[in-house]
Protein backbone atom coordinates (compact mmCIF):
# COMPACT_ATOMS: atom_id res chain seq x y z
CA UNK A 1 0.00 0.00 0.00
CA UNK A 2 1.42 3.74 -0.81
CA UNK A 3 1.41 6.17 1.68
CA UNK A 4 -1.14 8.59 -0.04
CA UNK A 5 -3.81 5.47 -0.29
CA UNK A 6 -3.10 4.99 3.88
CA UNK A 7 -3.46 8.35 4.67
CA UNK A 8 -6.98 8.50 2.58
CA UNK A 9 -7.96 5.25 4.05
CA UNK A 10 -7.60 7.09 7.42
CA UNK A 11 -9.31 10.07 6.52
CA UNK A 12 -12.15 8.23 5.10
CA UNK A 13 -12.23 6.04 8.57
CA UNK A 14 -12.02 9.38 10.72
CA UNK A 15 -15.28 10.71 8.36
CA UNK A 16 -17.39 7.16 8.84
CA UNK A 17 -16.04 7.19 12.61
CA UNK A 18 -17.54 10.70 13.05
CA UNK A 19 -20.38 10.13 10.45
CA UNK A 20 -21.46 6.54 12.83
CA UNK A 21 -20.82 7.96 15.86
CA UNK A 22 -24.02 10.76 14.97
CA UNK A 23 -26.07 8.06 13.54
CA UNK A 24 -25.94 5.86 16.58
CA UNK A 25 -26.71 8.10 18.49
CA UNK A 26 -30.02 9.14 16.75
CA UNK A 27 -30.98 5.81 16.70
CA UNK A 28 -30.58 6.08 20.59
CA UNK A 29 -33.20 9.16 21.13
CA UNK A 30 -35.83 6.84 18.73
CA UNK A 31 -38.44 5.46 20.99
CA UNK A 32 -38.45 1.68 20.87
CA UNK A 33 -41.17 -0.02 18.23
CA UNK A 34 -43.48 -1.22 20.64
CA UNK A 35 -46.19 -3.06 18.30
CA UNK A 36 -47.27 -5.91 20.90
CA UNK A 37 -45.51 -5.96 23.38
CA UNK A 38 -44.75 -9.47 22.24
CA UNK A 39 -41.78 -11.58 20.64
CA UNK A 40 -43.78 -11.18 17.12
CA UNK A 41 -41.98 -7.36 17.69
CA UNK A 42 -38.67 -8.79 16.99
CA UNK A 43 -37.19 -7.97 13.83
CA UNK A 44 -33.50 -8.99 13.86
CA UNK A 45 -31.58 -10.91 15.89
CA UNK A 46 -27.72 -10.43 16.53
CA UNK A 47 -25.92 -13.27 17.07
CA UNK A 48 -22.71 -12.72 18.82
CA UNK A 49 -20.36 -15.27 18.92
CA UNK A 50 -16.86 -15.75 21.27
CA UNK A 51 -15.58 -18.67 22.53
CA UNK A 52 -17.60 -20.00 26.27
CA UNK A 53 -14.72 -18.93 28.40
CA UNK A 54 -14.22 -15.25 26.86
CA UNK A 55 -18.16 -15.34 26.90
CA UNK A 56 -18.39 -15.85 30.65
CA UNK A 57 -15.56 -13.75 31.96
CA UNK A 58 -16.68 -10.71 30.03
CA UNK A 59 -20.72 -11.36 30.13
CA UNK A 60 -21.26 -13.97 32.33
CA UNK A 61 -22.44 -12.17 35.21
CA UNK A 62 -24.95 -9.61 33.04
CA UNK A 63 -28.53 -9.75 33.71
CA UNK A 64 -30.67 -12.59 31.50
CA UNK A 65 -27.43 -13.86 30.20
CA UNK A 66 -26.86 -17.55 30.86
CA UNK A 67 -23.80 -17.48 32.11
CA UNK A 68 -22.70 -17.76 35.91
CA UNK A 69 -26.43 -16.19 36.75
CA UNK A 70 -27.86 -19.39 35.26
CA UNK A 71 -30.74 -20.65 37.43
CA UNK A 72 -31.14 -24.08 36.20
CA UNK A 73 -27.31 -25.06 35.11
CA UNK A 74 -25.83 -28.10 33.84
CA UNK A 75 -26.13 -30.70 36.55
CA UNK A 76 -22.79 -33.11 37.05
CA UNK A 77 -22.85 -36.45 37.84
CA UNK A 78 -22.90 -36.27 41.93
CA UNK A 79 -25.93 -33.81 41.48
CA UNK A 80 -23.91 -30.59 41.72
CA UNK A 81 -23.97 -28.07 39.57
CA UNK A 82 -21.60 -27.40 36.71
CA UNK A 83 -19.55 -24.60 38.67
CA UNK A 84 -18.40 -27.25 40.92
CA UNK A 85 -14.81 -27.90 38.95
CA UNK A 86 -12.40 -30.00 40.38
CA UNK A 87 -9.50 -28.01 40.86
CA UNK A 88 -6.02 -28.47 38.90
CA UNK A 89 -4.01 -29.35 41.48
CA UNK A 90 -6.17 -31.24 43.83
CA UNK A 91 -9.57 -33.00 41.53
CA UNK A 92 -10.83 -33.90 44.68
CA UNK A 93 -11.26 -30.07 45.75
CA UNK A 94 -13.69 -27.86 44.21
CA UNK A 95 -13.06 -24.32 42.62
CA UNK A 96 -16.20 -22.53 42.02
CA UNK A 97 -16.42 -19.80 39.57
CA UNK A 98 -14.42 -16.05 40.71
CA UNK A 99 -14.41 -12.54 40.52
CA UNK A 100 -11.51 -11.74 38.54
CA UNK A 101 -11.37 -8.11 40.52
CA UNK A 102 -9.31 -5.62 38.23
CA UNK A 103 -9.59 -2.95 40.85
CA UNK A 104 -7.15 -4.85 43.18
CA UNK A 105 -5.17 -6.78 41.09
CA UNK A 106 -3.73 -7.42 37.36
CA UNK A 107 -6.41 -9.34 36.39
CA UNK A 108 -7.13 -8.30 32.99
CA UNK A 109 -2.94 -9.71 32.26
CA UNK A 110 -3.85 -13.30 32.92
CA UNK A 111 -2.24 -15.37 30.45
CA UNK A 112 -4.08 -17.31 27.81
CA UNK A 113 -5.30 -20.47 28.48
CA UNK A 114 -4.37 -23.65 26.19
CA UNK A 115 -6.64 -23.89 23.25
CA UNK A 116 -5.40 -27.23 21.48
CA UNK A 117 -7.30 -29.95 20.96
CA UNK A 118 -6.73 -32.46 23.83
CA UNK A 119 -7.26 -29.27 26.08
CA UNK A 120 -10.02 -28.50 24.75
CA UNK A 121 -11.58 -31.81 24.55
CA UNK A 122 -10.53 -33.39 27.95
CA UNK A 123 -12.37 -29.84 29.78
CA UNK A 124 -15.81 -30.92 27.71
CA UNK A 125 -14.73 -34.64 29.00
CA UNK A 126 -17.37 -36.23 26.38
CA UNK A 127 -19.79 -33.83 27.45
CA UNK A 128 -20.08 -33.89 31.00
CA UNK A 129 -18.29 -30.67 31.07
CA UNK A 130 -16.44 -30.73 34.50
CA UNK A 131 -13.09 -30.90 33.49
CA UNK A 132 -11.89 -27.07 32.74
CA UNK A 133 -9.67 -26.34 35.32
CA UNK A 134 -7.95 -29.87 35.48
CA UNK A 135 -7.49 -29.14 31.28
CA UNK A 136 -7.01 -25.24 31.18
CA UNK A 137 -5.67 -23.89 34.88
CA UNK A 138 -8.49 -22.48 37.87
CA UNK A 139 -8.07 -19.31 36.06
CA UNK A 140 -10.89 -20.92 33.53
CA UNK A 141 -13.07 -20.41 36.38
CA UNK A 142 -13.20 -16.51 36.79
CA UNK A 143 -15.49 -13.73 35.68
CA UNK A 144 -15.34 -10.12 35.63
CA UNK A 145 -17.82 -7.50 36.24
CA UNK A 146 -18.82 -4.42 34.15
CA UNK A 147 -16.73 -2.01 36.22
CA UNK A 148 -13.86 -4.30 35.72
CA UNK A 149 -13.55 -3.77 31.93
CA UNK A 150 -12.76 -0.10 30.31
CA UNK A 151 -15.04 1.10 28.22
CA UNK A 152 -17.85 -1.19 29.02
CA UNK A 153 -21.55 0.26 28.89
Amino acid sequence: MKRREFLKGIGAGISLTAFLGNSVARAAMLPAMNRSGTLEDVEHIVVFMQENRSFDHYFGQLNGVRGYNDRFPLTLPGGKPVWFQGRMNDPSKYILPFHLNTQKTSAQFIQDLDHSWASQHGAIAGGLMNAWPLNKTDMTMGYFERQDIPGAL
